[in-house]
C-alpha cells in the first residue's frame, strides 16, 4: 500500500493547507471560501475515493495496533464502516498529551469501553503509512514508559 495515495492526494493536501493558511491570515471571511473549496475538492476527487482512502488507513491502523499488542476497543460491527478507531491506553489524557508533543493528534476518551480509557484516532486522506507507524511507535513507547513507572 503506497503512502499518500499518489499525486492527486498531495494536490488536495496542498490546497487544504493553503485554505487553512488563508483562514488564519484573513479570518472568518475565508470560512465560506474554505467550505466551498472542500466541497469542490470532494467532487474533484470523488466521495468514493475519499471514503476508500479513509477506510483503508483505518484498517491499516487497526491491524498495526493489534499486531503490536494494543487493544482496539472500537465497536467491531462498525470497524469496516468508519475511519474512527479507538485504542485502549493506560491513561488516555496522558497519552493525548504525550502524542501531542510528538505532533500526533488523538482525542482522549477516558473510561470509554474499558476501565483504563481509550484514545480516538481519526485518519483522513492527508495521512499516510508513516503517520500510522509514528502513532504505533508512540503507543509502544508510552506503554513502556507507564509500565516502568
Amino acid at each position: 500500500v503506497g503512502g499518500g495515495g499518489g499525486g492527486g492526494w498531495f494536490f488536495v493536501f496542498v490546497l487544504v493547507c493553503l485554505v487553512w493558511l488563508c483562514c488564519l491570515v484573513v479570518g472568518c471571511v475565508c470560512c465560506v471560501f474554505e467550505l466551498v473549496l472542500v466541497v469542490v475538492l470532494l467532487v474533484f476527487c470523488g466521495l468514493g475515493a475519499v471514503e476508500e482512502r479513509v477506510l483503508l488507513l483505518a484498517s491499516q491502523l487497526r491491524i498495526a495496533v493489534q499486531e503490536r499488542g494494543h487493544s482496539v476497543v472500537s465497536l467491531p460491527e462498525i470497524s469496516g464502516m468508519s475511519g474512527i478507531t479507538c485504542v485502549s491506553v493506560p491513561d488516555a489524557n496522558g497519552f493525548q498529551e504525550y502524542a501531542k508533543a510528538r505532533g500526533i493528534h488523538v482525542r482522549a476518551r477516558p473510561g470509554t469501553r474499558s476501565r483504563q480509557g481509550a484514545v480516538r484516532v481519526s485518519p483522513h486522506v492527508f495521512n499516510d503509512d508513516s503517520d500510522i507507524d509514528n502513532l504505533v511507535e508512540a503507543l509502544d513507547a508510552y506503554r513502556d514508559l507507564v509500565s516502568a513507572s
